[in-house]
């Protein structure tokens, strides 16, 4: 930036020199490092063209910081769709571990049947209440037909 800033104020031709004779590196007495060298012979750094001297130099120095996140992104986004869906339906198939139990009930006789209905009433209630993005209604309504059909062997159970 200093290398810059002196290109800036002194690289015009004046009196006693010619344009971009000061600052320079051909006079040097000292070996000048490669990095100085670019700064006051070269032009100035791609994204210093662009971008802020903060901006430019973050993105220069961490250049391989940004490479390995971008590495490390890309598998996460193979990963996090699935993972979505996973806990979207896991909303509502962790109510089929109760619809189950209640409809092996059902199958052996166990419990009293008006008990039987109103889990049945409550395991509806709470499938009436749990939401689930559009692209995923389909289980919950397969969870509401599925109680529904319980439901109506329980009764016809009852009438026979």
């Amino acid at each position: 930036m200093f290398a810059q800033a002196a290109q800036g104020l002194h690289s015009d031709a004046g009196w006693f020199n010619r344009a971009r004779d000061f600052p320079n590196t051909r006079t040097s007495e000292l070996p000048v490092s490669p990095e100085g060298d670019r700064a006051i012979n070269g032009t100035p750094p791609f994204w210093q063209r662009y971008l802020p001297f903060w901006a430019s130099n973050l993105l220069e120095r961490m250049w391989l910081v940004i490479g390995g996140l971008i590495v490390l992104l890309l598998p996460l986004s193979r990963v996090v769709p699935p993972l979505y869906t996973y806990r979207v339906r896991q909303r509502v198939f962790r109510w089929y571990a109760r619809l189950r139990s209640i409809e092996a009930k059902v199958e052996e006789g166990r419990g009293e049947r008006d008990e039987l209905l109103n889990e049945l009433d409550e395991l509806d209630r709470v499938a009436n209440q749990t939401t689930v993005p559009l692209a995923h209604a389909e289980e919950l309504y397969a969870l509401r037909n599925n109680i529904d059909a319980v439901r109506k062997r329980l009764l016809a159970q009852r009438a026979a």
